[in-house]
């Protein structure tokens, strides 16, 4: 299944600082999924993980600082497509794993019928091969009395009767048999359909999510415009001067903390004046990357973009 691409947007910025941070709203969208401690928790970690690797500490926890907040932001149509695709995928998987499950259990059932039927199969064929044997040394015998002659034929017909009995059950259950074959085979072609419609979910998953770009999270700025105007030689003259001042961080959506914790360490950078980089497997990549989704860590491009934005 692809994964999707993640894009962590940045705000344009004209300067970098050393920041002071703390933790301001969580929507109760997400209350079964993070708390304020564990947020906390992460921010912390985070802390400890960029001040070992730069050498140096980016920002603090203060209640004076930006603010980050978790806000819920209502899922596009297209995510909601493929959310509602993936849920059909992993109910998918559930019913075929059970599936799977009940065909071992009845294909063994199905071959130890097969071994005991064919085993009284055997044993009645034997019994027929003995009572076949009997009859014709009895008709080979030369004449016998009245009276030897019904007992030999009592005994012959209740012989025959108790074989007629043995293959009127031996067909019973060959009939029951066969039916319970059907059945596991009906199994089969379900099984089948639902891999067939499993496999047909997961490239419609995989079309969806081709080229689809999830905003997780933003560092907001707001930006100020100064206009001054000076007279030189008799002429004005206008200057222009811009100020963009960060705001707060807002972490729109994760799947566990650890993508949540990759998410807002690359704000943080961003919140400190990291800008982004095109390098695979860095944390400042505006795109998410497996890597940092395994073990959260910094490259060798994302210590020098930091270097440089900080003036280290």
């Amino acid at each position: 299944m692809k994964t999707f691409l993640f894009l962590l947007l940045l705000s344009t910025f004209s300067y970098a600082t050393y920041q002071q941070v703390y933790i301001g709203t969580i929507d109760k969208h997400y209350s079964d999924k993070i708390s304020k401690e564990q947020l906390r928790l992460i921010l912390s970690d985070i802390e400890n993980q960029l001040e070992s690797q730069l050498g140096y500490n980016v920002f603090d926890y203060s209640m004076g600082g930006k603010p980050i907040n978790i806000v819920y932001v209502k899922p596009s149509y297209k995510k909601r497509r493929i959310q509602s695709k993936q849920a059909k995928s992993e109910k998918l998987t559930t019913q075929i794993t059970a599936l799977n499950n009940s065909l071992d259990i009845h294909q063994t059932k199905l071959k130890i019928k097969k071994i005991k039927l064919k085993q009284e199969y055997k044993t009645l064929n034997n019994a027929i091969s003995l009572l076949n044997t009997k009859i014709m040394n009895i008709n080979k015998r030369k004449a016998t009395s009245q009276d030897e002659h019904d007992k030999l034929k009592k005994a012959i017909a209740k012989e025959q009767n108790s074989i007629k009995k043995k293959t009127t059950s031996l067909k019973q259950q060959q009939s029951k048999l066969n039916k319970e074959i059907s059945r596991f085979k009906r199994k089969i072609d379900k099984y089948n359909t639902l891999i067939a419609r499993y496999y047909r979910v997961n490239r419609e998953i995989e079309s969806l999510s081709k080229n689809f770009i999830e905003v997780k999270g933003i560092t907001k700025s707001n930006t100020n415009t100064q206009y001054t105007s000076s007279i030189k030689n008799g002429k004005k003259t206008t200057t222009k001067k811009i100020t963009t001042t960060m705001q707060r961080i807002e972490i729109y959506d994760f799947e566990d903390l650890q993508t949540l914790k990759v998410v807002l360490a690359h704000e943080l950078g961003h919140l400190v004046g990291v800008g982004h980089i095109n390098v695979k497997g860095a944390l400042m990549h505006p795109l998410m990357q497996e890597e940092q989704k395994k073990q959260l860590s910094l490259t060798y491009d994302d210590i020098q973009v930091f270097d440089e934005a900080l003036n280290k």
